[in-house]
């Protein structure tokens, strides 16, 4: 009896959670900002360039490291990027940096407005601290991308760095469980601090971790799986044609946005609860 109530409760708080991703539009606010850091890749690209070509590295072995840890569906997209990076960045790198700090944080404010419908609360801050709290945010969350890259393609990550920057060797620490350890831990903070600090309002960083670690849990598993169907399926082809890449990189931002804003309304959930 005790177990079929516990059930019910789990049950009846899935559907809740449902229902107020729907109501509050979450869908509208997880493209928006998938739309805004996709067109932040170039400038990240061509600042990138320009950091990476002061130290000697070339177009082609940045292509062939890049060419490792993407799938191949995005190969082509990806090089494609790469080269108009190199191409100028010696020309380009002021402006980059300021079409990369409007788009991302075009980007973060999205995120923001749609973490503040997920827990129910309305914006009272004033432009200044917005904008710092935007510029912390990409920071956190390009951090958080770079180490779902070492999760995920740690493996050839190494050995296209290694034809690089020739290391010595050394202890074996890119082994699945220490990187899931890793990621896991790094992802659970980076979300956590989201889901504290970007949202209008106060609360307390140790009651957002529930969320924090379902949304990680979401996140590197559908990255993962999403990795697996672009290198083994190519139906999606027949449908986009030569967009097909450019539509998976955004379907894949805008469901990594949208686990990230579903763990909000996770934890407005459990807080909701706790207050009963």
């Amino acid at each position: 009896m005790g177990r079929g109530k516990a059930v019910e409760g789990i049950w009846d708080g899935i559907r809740r959670i449902g229902s107020d991703i729907s109501a509050a539009g979450l869908s509208t606010h997880a493209s928006s900002t998938a739309f805004f850091f996709f067109t932040s890749a170039i400038p990240v690209g061509i600042v990138l360039a320009y950091i990476t070509s002061c130290f000697g590295v070339t177009e082609q072995q940045v292509a062939s490291l890049v060419g490792t840890v993407v799938p191949d569906a995005l190969g082509e997209l990806a090089g494609g990027i790469v080269h108009e990076a190199f191409e100028k960045a010696g020309l380009a790198v002021t402006a980059s940096l300021v079409m990369l700090l409007w788009t991302a944080t075009k980007g973060i404010t999205a995120l923001t407005q749609g973490l503040n419908s997920a827990y129910g609360v309305q914006e009272d801050r004033n432009f200044l601290q917005r904008v710092l709290m935007s510029l912390v945010a990409v920071v956190a969350l390009i951090l958080l991308l770079a180490a779902a890259v070492y999760l995920i393609f740690a493996d050839e990550v190494a050995s296209a760095v290694s034809a690089i920057v020739p290391l010595e060797a050394g202890p074996d620490v890119s082994s699945t469980l220490v990187r899931a350890v890793v990621l896991s831990a790094v992802g659970i903070v980076v979300f956590a601090l989201c889901y504290t600090f970007l949202p209008a309002g106060k609360r307390k960083l140790r009651d957002q971790v529930p969320g924090a670690a379902l949304a990680a849990a979401a996140w590197f598993a559908f990255s993962l799986g999403f990795r697996l169907y672009v290198d083994h399926s190519s139906n999606y082809n027949l449908f986009y044609g030569s967009l097909a890449t450019v539509v998976l990189f955004l379907f894949w931002m805008y469901c990594i946005f949208l686990i990230l804003l579903a763990g909000g309304f996770v934890n407005r959930y459990l807080a909701d609860r706790h207050r009963k």
